[in-house]
C-alpha cells in the first residue's frame, strides 16, 4: 500500500516571535502521531509528509500534540498535492509580479451570504478573489499594508484561515512533487 503525501499548514507559528516552534521540534511530533518522513519548509508552519489518514483526522492530531508538547492551540489544514497544483492553476492574478501574490487558505468553503458584503469593499491597491475554500490575493503594497489579511477573512467569513505568499504555495507544491 503506498502512502500519500499531505502538505499541513499552520496558522500563527513562529510569527513576531509568537508561538514559537522549532521546525525540529515539529518534524518530531509529527513522526509520534505516524506521519511517514515529515520535511518542513520555513519555520512559519509548513509541512510535507506521508500519511493515508484522513485530512480531519490529521489535523486533530497535529493540533493535540502541539497543543500537549506546547500549549500552543493551533489551528492545521491539510492538503493534497493535487489541492495545491489546483490553487496554482486557478489563481486570477497569476500574470501579475509574483511578489504581490498571497493565498488564503479558509477552514471551509466561504459562505456566499457572509462573502457578498465584503465583495464590493474599498481596499486600496489590493485585490482579492474567492473560489471556495481559497482566497487569491494580489497585494502590490504588501501583505504589511494590506486590510485583507487572516483576521479580516476569519472575522467576515466566520472560518480558520493561514495565508501564504505565492513562492510559498509554489515551493510546498514543488516539495509535494517531489515526493
Amino acid at each position: 500500500m503506498s502512502i500519500s503525501t499531505r502538505i499541513a499548514l499552520l496558522r500563527g507559528i513562529n510569527i513576531t516571535g509568537n508561538r514559537t516552534l522549532p521546525m525540529a521540534d515539529l518534524r518530531s511530533l509529527c513522526e509520534e502521531i505516524g506521519l511517514v518522513d515529515p520535511v518542513t519548509y520555513i519555520a512559519s508552519g509548513n509541512v510535507i509528509f506521508g500519511s493515508d489518514d484522513p485530512a480531519a483526522e490529521i489535523e486533530n492530531a497535529i493540533h493535540a500534540a502541539i497543543n500537549a508538547a506546547f500549549g500552543y492551540d493551533v489551528k492545521v489544514m491539510v492538503r493534497t498535492p493535487s489541492k495545491f497544483e489546483e490553487i496554482l492553476q486557478g489563481n486570477p492574478y497569476a500574470d501579475r509580479d509574483p511578489k504581490s501574490l498571497a493565498v488564503t487558505l479558509l477552514a471551509d468553503d466561504a459562505d456566499p451570504e457572509r462573502l457578498e458584503p465584503i465583495l464590493d469593499g474599498e481596499y486600496g491597491n489590493d485585490e482579492f478573489a474567492v473560489t471556495g475554500d481559497v482566497v487569491y490575493l494580489h497585494l502590490p503594497d504588501g501583505y504589511g499594508r494590506t486590510k485583507l489579511h487572516n483576521n479580516f477573512f476569519e472575522s467576515k467569513l466566520k472560518t480558520s484561515a493561514t495565508t501564504r505568499n505565492w513562492r510559498t504555495m509554489n515551493k510546498l507544491a514543488e516539495v509535494a512533487r517531489n515526493r
